[in-house]
């Protein structure tokens, strides 16, 4: 077989091998969803479906989606929106499909392939929208709880008071763990920089990219505050049509807090 590399640096062989492990991996995710699926349930609902509700559902699910990419371009990701929608969909469906939010790590492999963006920088971008994901749920449950008598007396005082006194602490993530990161990397490159030199340098390379993250993401705060709020905004709606959809009798405020418990 021609080893020759083509544009990307990948030879014959190893295009080949890709391709068959994409087969593997799509074969497997297939046979994971196939025997994981409840279809009578899924035949049952679909019956009771009314299509007046499809168009603002899949309207509000792609909005979520363009709000997502352009939350990861806010926080300094470089590729244009209709890429990151697309690295958006694939990061959402390993979510979904993948055991203890492992799928989470397809997000900074994607753009690291797509802009070079380093895994560091990835993986800092990820958990900064996790805390703003976090943020958002916690303080829409609270509202809703106003409206849902059944919901507050079944989280009680302290549920709430605990739920409330998560906010600053997310937030506090979300401005400070960057550096923090930051600092302890370079700590550490100090540390080995005589005993594993190797090891040093990439930890200084990483806490650079951390001082990076930190600068965007405090300057583009209310930005990304702004998208996530849009995010999860059609989300909702995403779920209130859903269950209006199927003649579900609950209103906006009850989808929040059943929402919001889901994720």
């Amino acid at each position: 077989m021609d080893d020759r590399a083509d544009s990307q640096g990948l030879t014959p062989r190893r295009r080949a091998w890709r391709v068959v492990a994409a087969a593997v991996i799509t074969a497997g995710l297939v046979t994971l969803i196939a025997f994981a699926a409840p279809y009578a349930e899924v035949v049952d609902a679909l019956a009771a479906f009314s299509p007046a509700w499809l168009a603002p559902l899949l309207a509000a699910y792609g909005l979520s989606f363009l709000a997502r990419a352009a939350r990861f371009r806010a926080l300094g990701v470089v590729l244009s929106v209709p890429a990151l929608v697309g690295v958006s969909a694939i990061h959402q469906f390993f979510n979904r499909v993948m055991p203890f939010r492992t799928g989470e790590l397809a997000f900074p492999v994607l753009v690291r392939r797509l802009c070079g963006m380093s895994l560091v920088e990835g993986l800092a971008v990820v958990v900064l929208c996790r805390l703003l994901d976090l943020a958002f749920v916690a303080s829409s449950f609270l509202v809703a709880l106003l409206s849902v008598p059944a919901a507050r007396a079944a989280v009680g005082p302290v549920g709430t008071g605990l739920i409330a006194s998560l906010l600053p602490v997310v937030l506090a993530g979300y401005l400070y763990l960057p550096s923090l990161g930051g600092r302890i990397a370079r700590r550490l490159a100090t540390r080995y920089a005589g005993r594993k030199p190797g090891w040093s340098e990439r930890l200084e390379r990483a806490a650079s990219a951390l001082d990076g993250v930190r600068r965007i993401s405090r300057k583009s705060f209310l930005g990304a505050v702004g998208w996530t709020v849009l995010q999860w905004a059609a989300t909702v709606v995403v779920f209130w049509s859903a269950v209006t959809a199927l003649d579900i009798a609950v209103g906006p405020a009850e989808v929040v807090v059943g929402s919001s418990v889901a994720v």
